[in-house]
């Protein structure tokens, strides 16, 4: 027992100690906040106080790559792009247009591991060439009136995608961008959709196919199109002071259920549940009381990690570990820690592959989830003399997750869970005969956000178990029908300690509940804690 604590608590511990933070980011945040607003850039502050925009130029020379092989990489090249831009600017002085600076797009004058590139170079031979992704012209700000406007925040690794999407979103629904006569069936564009005409498919179809899965109202698939002049005036504000302020940068509200990492992050996450009972509830839905506590300790530790440059796919494993114990009494939840309890043990009960997908790319905030997990512990239902305590079920477990999250307010969301769970018996010579099982857990959180750093949440979950009701070893007889049911209310707290770290606490009551002749259903108790990291 007191290894198996010792591995949580190692494993907790480490969740802890390997967070660390990129100031880049957060200094380029602070830095956009500063000095753009409303898709101006206030070139004269900067150029007054130059060190902050120095340091971060310095940055980039020192620690970027020309490589777009993961989100951080991508992220870290896109503000190199949109800082050195405001940089060439601040350098030329008081000019009126980037045209106005020689050779501003071609001129190699930033480095990048003290490799002289320009800004063309940045731009078309490794952002655009190595990810083809069209989104980028929408981020990617030349210093003109007539680019996508520039936004008030660095681009984050752990948000590139939703940034990305939401700045296409903005430039595709925009009526200054986006010029559509509806009437006449015509659309007038950016040039830029002229000049990088291949990025977006190449032909008029094409582009409008791709304008299509950001607008809101899509356009005719027969609309004709035509560009306007592009706007080279310099994008230039007047000088403003601005009160600086933190920009939310919570996991807490960028991470909710359905949202995916994007391509190398990563996601360390320990959850305990602990389930305890004195009673179980029968056929007939009477609660039967017992002389004793049962308990079991589930801890289960998930690694995650984004594999796709769209954040549409994560890969990883879980593992789970259990601790049962049978106390000598119904004493109180945290009786499984007792020393004088009649049974303890403890095990490694099962591990597995999982992967996640965003099935509907225009949809993201549904997502489904798919794992199989393989029992591991011998006799983990203790079924023979070889174990005294349930531990877990002794079954292959082939888990699917359906995530739905809805946003009601700007601090009130609501989250909806959907599993699909079908455990398959491992040994075929049990003695009785209950070959598969299928659970259908559906569970809703109405989640409070006072800060960007807590949540609040409440939740009601409704679990139905479904096998074999015919209670034989023949299997002739077998029928299908429901076996096990409960109602479980519960409320949590999660608290987001630093940028990477979090905690849960939880609560949840099983108020009502219903088994199948000579199957009880347990009336218990659960508390939950969670460690979460995100890198």
């Amino acid at each position: 027992m007191r290894k198996f604590y010792s591995v949580i608590l190692l494993l907790s511990l480490v969740g802890y100690g390997v967070q660390a933070q990129d100031n880049f980011f957060d200094n380029a945040d602070r830095f956009f906040e500063q000095y753009v607003s409303g898709g101006l850039v206030d070139y004269t502050s900067v150029r007054k106080n130059p060190k902050e925009l120095t340091a971060l130029v310095d940055y980039i020379n020192d620690n970027a790559v020309l490589e777009t092989s993961n989100a951080n990489d991508k992220a870290l090249l896109i503000n190199a792009y949109n800082l050195f831009v405001i940089k060439g600017i601040v350098d030329a002085g008081e000019v009126g247009s980037p045209m106005d600076v020689s050779n501003f797009f071609d001129s190699r004058a930033f480095s990048i591991q003290n490799k002289k590139i320009s800004l063309n170079e940045l731009e078309k031979d490794v952002l655009l060439k190595q990810t083809g992704d069209a989104r980028l012209h929408f981020a990617l700000v030349c210093a003109a009136k007539g680019c996508p406007q520039i936004i008030e925040q660095a681009y984050r690794p752990e948000t590139l995608d939703a940034q990305l999407t939401e700045q296409t979103q903005e430039a595709m629904n925009s009526l200054i961008f986006t010029k559509v006569d509806a009437q006449a069936g015509t659309v007038q564009l950016s040039r830029i959709f002229e000049w990088y005409r291949s990025d977006f498919g190449g032909s008029d179809r094409d582009v409008l196919t791709f304008i299509n899965l950001y607008r809101r109202t899509p356009l005719s698939t027969d609309t004709k199109i035509s560009y306007y002049e592009y706007d080279w005036t310099l994008n230039k504000s007047a000088t403003v002071v601005k009160e600086k302020k933190s920009k939310s940068t919570s996991n807490l509200l960028q991470f909710t259920p359905s949202q995916l990492f994007g391509k190398g992050q990563y996601e360390v996450n320990i959850f305990n549940n602990l389930y305890s009972q004195t009673s179980t509830w029968d056929s007939d839905g009477n609660e039967m009381s017992q002389d004793r506590r049962i308990s079991i300790l589930t801890s289960t530790v998930q690694f995650t990690y984004g594999v796709s440059n769209n954040s549409r796919i994560n890969v990883g494993a879980d593992i789970v570990l259990s601790s049962g114990s049978v106390g000598n009494t119904p004493g109180g939840q945290l009786q499984l820690f007792a020393s004088d309890n009649i049974a303890n043990d403890v095990a490694v009960t099962a591990i597995g592959p999982r992967i996640k997908f965003q099935p509907i790319r225009k949809y993201a905030f549904f997502s489904m989830q798919s794992s199989f997990l393989a029992p591991v512990a011998g006799d983990p239902e203790a079924q023979t003399q070889s174990r005294d305590v349930f531990l877990a079920l002794n079954r292959y477990q082939w888990r699917n997750q359906f995530f739905l999250d809805l946003k009601l307010t700007q601090k009130l969301r609501l989250f909806y869970q959907l599993d699909v769970n079908y455990l398959m018996r491992r040994d075929v010579d049990e003695v009785f005969f209950q070959p598969n099982f299928v659970d259908l857990p559906s569970t809703a959180f109405l989640n409070f956000f006072p800060t960007e750093k807590w949540s609040l949440y409440v939740s009601a979950q409704y679990f139905s178990r479904y096998g074999n009701t015919g209670l034989t070893d023949s299997e002739e007889n077998v029928k299908f029908g429901l076996l096990q049911s409960s109602i479980q209310l519960g409320a949590g707290v999660k608290y987001q300690a630093t940028r990477r770290l979090g905690f849960e606490l939880g609560y949840g009551d099983f108020v009502t509940g219903q088994g199948f002749e000579g199957i009880e259903m347990g009336a218990g108790e659960v508390l939950n804690f969670g460690i979460r990291y995100i890198r």
